[in-house]
């Protein structure tokens, strides 16, 4: 063999074997990603786990990576990160969020009394998301925590913290959802006691907000309401589930939080229903009183109407010599 063959099959095997050190390397880069990833998935849910005991609180997580919520189907997420992305776990929370989170998430959990306290709900966004609050009525102004015109304090005490970067607007044209468009990655518009103005824009979301009894002066169980997203109309039961629908973004998230929140409801109801069992095999007397522990969720009056009979019965059995069954 000449000593150009040589050379042109030493360059050939030295090609080959740095082919394949680099596609063995990035290989290897991939599966390092995705173990990373999935290591954050299980973080973030234990993250939310420990948190599910804390009421009304607000904090952070810097997941450096890209959280998806209910994908590929309600219940589930998946975190990416560059060209690593993690199987899907299941969560056990009950969430509202957009859909994407990105790298630096808020956190808000606050408990859903309905109408005793069931769980915590958990609202998620990240600061790529701006969230614009549509209207001037009384309970707009406490949401957004809008200042008292003497400028001494702020509307109600139960505003949205300011880490979730929410605003209100009196009214919007749609050359100015437009704009917001271009300037945020993601964009909520939620309308309240308005028709919502329909916006073609892959980054936007948009929702209308029909309250009742939501105002800061009145008992969280009394709020209520109905939410409209582009494709479906739901309603809302209690003050916790009224943020949900603000920070839902879309029928998907919200349907499946509300959802895992009627079966968390169901769930507290039975021991609830045991415990007025057990009352009334201690003192008989007890038993008179009629507790419907059953969840009707098909509708707004249904629910509302079924907890205020458990508000009725509690007093009631309080009235008594009966101790109160929550």
């Amino acid at each position: 063999m000449s000593d150009v063959f040589k050379y042109i099959f030493v360059l050939i095997a030295g090609i080959i074997i740095l082919v394949f050190f680099v596609s063995f390397a990035f290989k290897q880069t991939i599966l390092f990603e995705s173990v990373t990833a999935t290591e954050v998935r299980e973080t973030l849910n234990d993250y939310f786990n420990a948190l599910s005991g804390a009421d009304n609180l607000v904090t952070s997580a810097k997941i450096n990576s890209n959280a998806i919520m209910n994908s590929p189907s309600c219940g589930n997420m998946q975190v990416s990160m560059k060209n690593g992305k993690s199987n899907v776990a299941d969560y056990s929370n009950i969430i509202f969020s957009p859909r994407a989170l990105n790298k630096d998430i808020s956190i808000w959990t606050r408990k859903w009394f309905y109408p005793f306290g069931v769980a915590n709900f958990f609202y998620l966004k990240d600061k790529d998301t701006k969230i614009f609050l549509i209207g001037s009525s009384k309970i707009v102004n406490e949401l957004a925590g809008v200042k008292k015109p003497d400028g001494n304090g702020y509307e109600a005490t139960e505003n949205i913290d300011s880490r979730f970067n929410v605003e209100k607007k009196t009214s919007v044209s749609a050359d100015f959802i437009k704009e917001q468009a271009r300037s945020y990655k993601n964009v909520i518009f939620v309308f309240f006691d308005q028709e919502l103005m329909a916006a073609d824009l892959k980054n936007v979301d948009v929702s209308s907000i029909k309250s009742e009894k939501c105002e800061a002066e009145e008992d969280d169980e009394n709020c209520r309401g109905y939410v409209k997203f582009r494709d479906k109309e739901m309603f809302f039961a209690g003050k916790a589930m009224l943020y949900g629908a603000i920070f839902a973004a879309d029928s998907q998230n919200y349907e499946c939080g509300f959802n895992a929140a009627v079966k968390r409801l169901g769930i507290v109801s039975n021991v609830y229903d045991k415990k007025r069992l057990m009352l009334s095999r201690l003192k008989p007397e007890c038993g008179k009183y009629n507790f419907n522990m059953g969840i009707d969720a098909s509708s707004l009056n249904a629910m509302h109407n079924g907890m205020k009979g458990l508000i009725e019965s509690n007093n009631a059995l309080a009235g008594g010599e009966c101790a109160k069954l929550f």
